[in-house]
């Protein structure tokens, strides 16, 4: 089985044009990813000030999933139960609500801001290919993936938002793009997806280097110049030869 996935790199401005990003990604796509916190404003102050906008935004990405006709990972959103706020990442497949993962390793300021951490790791089915989500820091820590790992997913979605760096190399970034996500492809022997935000969050400027990685190396990556910019990166992925490779590799 093959499909095609397309990873949205877009601004962290809160600004979703449905005629531009239909434009940008075309029809034909089965998997859709988009950024981490790329519902925030430019203006907010918090990323808690989007929780109030919860209800429009799940409208927002239904919708935008029946238009492309496809899966959507929609990035993550700030919703708040029984008085406490999460970073949550919903998947709609033609519109329809798959389910929703809370992210469980938070980021220092995120925990600092009143962001509560999510209880458990999830995998979804999806027409035969089973679907994981993890957000952003959630990559920091093995136990991620290997609690992943358990649930067997064919392609691991991570939503991501990664801050600038102004003395950052390019061979720190390879060697944390390999430590993060193609180790992670190799611990649970699937896909892995890194879709991140460009442009500016939180007063914070970000970089953005969407990638995708199978467990035998990064297919694709977003070139180094082009990690301010807001773009698409497509690959098509092949499920088959994805269960070929344990074997492969085993030597049998």
């Amino acid at each position: 089985m093959k499909v095609k996935l397309a990873l949205y790199q877009k601004k962290s401005d809160g600004v979703f044009d449905l005629d531009k990003i239909e434009k940008l990604i075309g029809r034909g796509v089965d998997f859709i990813c988009l950024p981490e916190y790329c519902f925030i404003p430019l203006q907010a102050a918090s990323q808690l000030e989007a929780a109030k906008d919860l209800k429009k935004n799940l409208d927002l990405l239904a919708a935008l999933s029946v238009r492309l006709d496809s899966v959507l990972i929609g990035g993550s959103l700030i919703e708040e139960e029984a008085g406490k706020f999460y970073n949550t990442c919903y998947v709609f497949d033609r519109g329809w609500p798959v389910g929703k993962y809370r992210k469980v390793n938070l980021y220092r300021r995120e925990a600092g801001k009143g962001v509560s951490t999510g209880s458990r790791y999830e995998v979804f089915e999806i027409g035969g290919i089973r679907v994981g989500v993890l957000i952003c820091a959630d990559v920091l820590f093995p136990e991620s993936y290997q609690k992943l790992a358990e649930m067997k997913p064919d392609v691991i979605f991570v939503p991501t938002t990664s801050p600038y760096r102004a003395d950052d190399t390019l061979e720190a970034k390879e060697r944390r793009d390999s430590d993060y996500f193609l180790a992670g492809a190799k611990t649970t022997s699937a896909y892995v997806a890194k879709c991140c935000a460009a442009g500016v969050l939180l007063g914070g400027r970000l970089q953005g280097r969407s990638l995708i990685a199978a467990p035998w190396g990064i297919l694709k990556r977003v070139p180094f110049e082009d990690e301010d910019k807001e773009l698409v990166l497509t690959a098509e992925l092949d499920f088959d030869e994805l269960k070929q490779y344990p074997l492969r590799h085993s030597g049998c």
